[in-house]
């Protein structure tokens, strides 16, 4: 239980990170990733609750967004983050994603709160996403793989049902690269993308340097 985790103290976060730490020397950047991992990430932490982040977010005066993800597919889980939305959300600005789309839709007919369809084009296979679906659900904004802007008929009608698209996850040059790239395909072939485009990133520090360079964020 919590009471136990909270006495746990992780010893060295970039274990966590391992697995980001090995991919990155497949890619162009990877000196500026180990760099960035190792002096951001190795140090001694305890295990919060989101409660605890929560209330750190509101004393900061925190503005931006906050994406939750439902990780598991049980009924505890979801009054559970129904109870923590409606505690927070006229001080902060709370969307959420998952697979489990009914739980997602109960989410939002109780707390108000954008919902997000989560897609990686493999997993719960018994939705298919289409052009048709799109226009038909009820889903504020769509979270995709960035891979699957290669889908361009869907790419299209989120664009057209005026719905925001966030794409993950980014984590290197090579996808920040690609996806600007297939972007701007679409953006040639449609001539308009949506409105909102947001980056899923296990290292904003490095993307937002990108972006800032190609003076696509400020």
């Amino acid at each position: 239980n919590y009471n136990e985790l909270e006495k746990i103290i992780v010893k060295d976060v970039l274990f966590y990170y391992k697995g980001l730490y090995i991919r990155s020397f497949l890619f162009p950047d990877s000196k500026k990733l180990r760099k960035i991992l190792k002096e951001k990430l190795k140090r001694d932490t305890i295990i919060p609750k989101a409660y605890n982040m929560f209330e750190y977010l509101v004393e900061n005066n925190y503005k931006g967004q906050i994406i939750l993800e439902q990780k598991e597919d049980g009924d505890d889980c979801k009054k559970e983050i129904i109870k923590l939305i409606n505690k927070y959300k006229d001080k902060l600005n709370i969307l959420v994603h998952s697979y489990y789309y009914d739980k997602n839709l109960d989410i939002k007919n109780k707390t108000g709160a954008k919902i997000g369809f989560l897609y990686n084009g493999m997993n719960h296979l018994s939705i298919k996403l289409t052009p048709e679906y799109i226009k038909e659900s009820n889903y504020d904004f769509y979270s995709l793989m960035w891979e699957l802007l290669f889908m361009s008929k869907n790419i299209k009608a989120i664009t057209d049902n005026k719905k925001d698209l966030y794409l993950w996850t980014i984590d290197s040059i090579v996808h920040y690269k690609l996806t600007l790239f297939i972007l701007r395909r679409l953006y040639k072939k449609y001539h308009k993308l949506p409105e909102n485009i947001y980056l899923i990133t296990n290292i904003p520090l490095i993307i937002n340097e990108y972006l800032k360079k190609d003076k696509i964020a400020n």
